[in-house]
């Protein structure tokens, strides 16, 4: 899958999901 992006894709991807972890962690932290 990540190959059809080559490197700045996977580099793209690897940002998304970690900027989506801390958002539920915001958002998980601010329910408790």
């Amino acid at each position: 899958m990540l190959n059809g992006f080559g490197i700045p894709g996977t580099i793209i991807t690897v940002l998304t999901l970690i900027g989506l972890v801390f958002s539920f962690n915001k958002l998980f932290r601010k329910n408790q």
